[in-house]
Parts: structure tokens; C-alpha cells; sequence
């Protein structure tokens, strides 16, 4: 092991101490590129790389090793609202945020990327995102909606409602710009359009697109001549 990693291994072994911890993350980082430049950083040990600019305000996370939190990412929780899992590998590109409450929790499987800047909202019910999941920029994601249909009150006032978690399966895609809405769930292996508003369920191995979100096609089948004949590939 050269001299310049075995003095890596040292900070990042220190990276998550209370006092010392955003300065060493900090001079680890000095000799790498910036922004993904600096994602060897989170595999020199089993600690997660959580940049110093980071913002997080959650009682309740549980960040797994070799996870990724990027520069300007922000993980809020409000009071009495549940935990933030972030599985092994995690990552978390600059200016995502994360924000909780009413008891709810946000969960992401290992592997899973998310671009920035995307918004993940859990309030009411639970949002969980699964292993190997990709998040184009722009993406948000949400796990509940407003209550409006009283006409005395403003809808601020008129609380939070949900159709069940918000979930995302394994092996997904979403393009740029994609919105899920409330307690909708997509199978794994789907690939969902950019720009697309997902408000009903998607199933497995589908491609869906468009606002609202429908099915294109499953994974596997390609159109010829206007029919869809299984692909060779």
C-alpha cells in the first residue's frame, strides 16, 4: 500500500468522528477531482464518503458503508417523524434532498444512484426505493398528497393523506424529470420515460412514458414494422 493511501485510510477511518470528522473527510479530499471525482473516497474503508457540506438534520439515519452523500445533499427529518436507511453503496449526488415526517421513513436499497438534483418526500406513508436503482436528475418522488376537498379551510390547513408507501422495486430506471406520485408502485426492472408522471402502478419489467405514465412495452419485445416481436438480444 503506497504512503499517499495508507494516510487515506487513516482520515476516512476518522471521517465520521463528531469533532474531527468534516476536517479529515475535507483533507482526504484534497487530492481528488471534484464532484464525482471524489467517489473513491467512500471505498478506502467500509465508512460511508458524506461531504462536510452536507446538510443533515435527522435523528434517525443509518447510512451504510461505502455510501456516497455528495455536496449540498440534504437529509431533514421533522420532529417525531421515522428514519432514513441508506443501504450499502448508496449514493447521492449533489443538491438531492431527503425530507420526513408525520412518522413516516424513507428507505433505498444498496447500489441505488440518485442524481441531483432530485427531491424525495415521505410524509403520512413510507417511500422505499430498492437495491440497483437508478434516478436520473430532476426526479421527485413522493408519498402522500395534500387534502383539499374541504372549501372552508385553505388546503394547508387540511392536512396530509396516503394511498399506502410509495415503492420503487429493484432494478429500476427513471429518466430525467420523472414524478411518482402517492402510494404508486414500480415492478422491479421497469424503465420509465423522462418527463413522465407515474400515477398508477407500473408492472414488472415494463417501459412506460408520458403524463400519465403508461405502458410502452415490456422489457425484451421491440416493435417491427408497427407489431412487437420478441427481441434477440
Amino acid at each position: 500500500m503506497s504512503i499517499k493511501w495508507f494516510l487515506l485510510k487513516m482520515l476516512m477511518q476518522y471521517s465520521d468522528s463528531p469533532k474531527i470528522g468534516p476536517l479529515f473527510t475535507r483533507l482526504a479530499g484534497l487530492g481528488f477531482a471534484p464532484y464525482k471525482g471524489k467517489r473513491a473516497l467512500a471505498y478506502i474503508t467500509d465508512k460511508p464518503y458524506v461531504s462536510p457540506s452536507a446538510i443533515i438534520s435527522c435523528d434517525g439515519v443509518e447510512i451504510g458503508p461505502n455510501c456516497f452523500i455528495d455536496d449540498f445533499v440534504t437529509i431533514y427529518s421533522q420532529p417525531g417523524s421515522g428514519t432514513v436507511r441508506l443501504g450499502k453503496g448508496v449514493h447521492l449526488y449533489r443538491g438531492t434532498n431527503m425530507e420526513l415526517g408525520d412518522g413516516a421513513c424513507i428507505s433505498i436499497g444498496q447500489d441505488t444512484h440518485i442524481q441531483g438534483p432530485s427531491d424525495l418526500k415521505a410524509f403520512s406513508q413510507d417511500l422505499i426505493i430498492g437495491s440497483h436503482v437508478q434516478l436520473a436528475p430532476y426526479c421527485a418522488l413522493s408519498s402522500y398528497n395534500h387534502a383539499f376537498d374541504d372549501l372552508t379551510k385553505p388546503i394547508a390547513l387540511q392536512g396530509l393523506v396516503g394511498k399506502g408507501p410509495t415503492v420503487v422495486e429493484d432494478d429500476v430506471w427513471l429518466g430525467a424529470g420523472v414524478k411518482v406520485l402517492a402510494g404508486v408502485r414500480i415492478g422491479r426492472g421497469g424503465v420509465i420515460g423522462a418527463g413522465a408522471v407515474v400515477s398508477k402502478d407500473i408492472p414488472p419489467f415494463s417501459i412506460a412514458a408520458g403524463v400519465p405514465a403508461r405502458v410502452i412495452r415490456a422489457r425484451g419485445e421491440e416493435k417491427v414494422c408497427g407489431r412487437r416481436t420478441e427481441s434477440k438480444w
